[in-house]
């Protein structure tokens, strides 16, 4: 049995992007694939959090609505340079605070972090919109 964790996710942006967009847009998700790397992000009882996506993820989210600010019109391949670029750039960020914060780490968290299509099944999070 898995693990479900609750994220709560201002996506008003987001969907304006979507809606605004003249074609359709290709989902990304960066995940990992190791079963323990959702302790080094919340912690346990017997270990503090290391949170290496949390972090990553807040890093790019500047500059992921500048790039949607500065569009004046946003077309699907606009839309989908930037999401797969702010993917590719969590998963990077992701990575190197695995090693920068001493994350202790076989090489196979580290290694596992990737970019993957959304809807292909391989991961999934139960999420609450904020949209009114």
């Amino acid at each position: 049995m898995g693990v479900t964790i609750r994220i709560d996710v201002d996506d008003r942006e987001l969907v304006k992007l979507i809606n605004a967009a003249s074609g359709p847009i290709k989902p990304k998700i960066v995940a990992d694939g190791v079963n323990y790397g959702v302790w080094q992000e919340t912690g346990t009882t017997k270990m503090a959090a290391r949170p290496c996506a949390t972090p990553a993820i807040e890093a790019v989210r500047g500059g992921f609505a500048q790039a949607f600010a500065q569009a004046s019109a946003i077309t699907s391949a606009l839309a989908q340079g930037v999401v797969e670029k702010t993917a590719q750039n969590v998963e990077r960020l992701w990575k190197q605070n695995i090693i920068t914060k001493g994350v202790v780490d076989t090489g196979a968290y580290l290694n596992s972090v990737h970019v993957v299509d959304a809807g292909t099944g391989a991961f999934s999070v139960e999420f609450e919109s904020m949209r009114e």
